[in-house]
């Protein structure tokens, strides 16, 4: 509902731009091509690149709002840091501006960790997808991202709970490439992406960009 007539994201009301970060998305990606090989980039690196997007294909020289939720909420950190002057306001949504450490730090160094170790990354020149390094990974990830409580609620029992994950994440677990969720787990050690920008256009303006 944040983009509906009247809410705080009007898209009636609102130029708004939904930006895919560096190795993200539809963006630009180690998957592409260069696998490991990649430049290593970090948040500054996402928010040069969404600065020359708007600046110079865009033509906007100043927004109403820059906003992102967890990864995004750092980038917008990052925002405020690189281009103080850019917006008239931030609105980071849970995260901190500060280093990234403690458990955050340590399940993410564990996800890379057990990649790094398979046998079958060859220093990420892989030549197939298997899965035992990724299961490891992507299921410290589905921990990390989990809400406890919920789970107790659809999962009440032994049974109950082994079918949930058998059956909801699984499979989906298939569709992730290795070398996404190494790089994604490494970049943080920075701050990383996803921020919206609102920028006051009149009411019959709406964009959607996909960096």
């Amino acid at each position: 509902m944040l983009f509906g007539s009247g809410q705080l994201l009007d898209a009636t009301k609102y130029f708004i731009i939904l930006p895919d970060g560096i190795g993200h998305g539809k963006s630009s990606k180690p998957s592409d091509g260069l696998h490991a090989k990649f430049p290593r980039y970090t948040y500054d690196d996402m928010i040069k690149a969404q600065y020359e997007v708007l600046t110079k294909k865009l033509g906007v020289n100043h927004l109403r709002l820059v906003m992102g939720t967890s990864m995004g909420g750092m980038q917008t950190w990052v925002w405020a840091e690189m281009y103080p002057d850019f917006m008239d306001a931030l609105m980071p949504l849970a995260s901190n501006p500060v280093e990234i450490a403690g458990r955050n730090r340590i399940w993410r160094f564990m996800a890379i960790d057990a990649i790094k170790s398979d046998p079958d990354w060859m220093g990420g020149e892989y030549k197939t997808q298997p899965v035992r390094s990724l299961t490891t990974a992507q299921d410290l990830l589905l921990l990390a991202g989990s809400a406890p409580l919920n789970w107790q609620a659809v999962a009440p029992t032994r049974a109950a709970a082994e079918k949930f994950y058998l059956d909801r994440f699984k499979p989906a677990r298939r569709a992730t490439g290795r070398e996404r969720s190494h790089l994604s787990a490494r970049c943080v050690t920075r701050i990383q992406s996803g921020a919206q920008a609102g920028i006051d256009q009149g009411p019959a303006r709406r964009y959607q960009f996909r960096g």
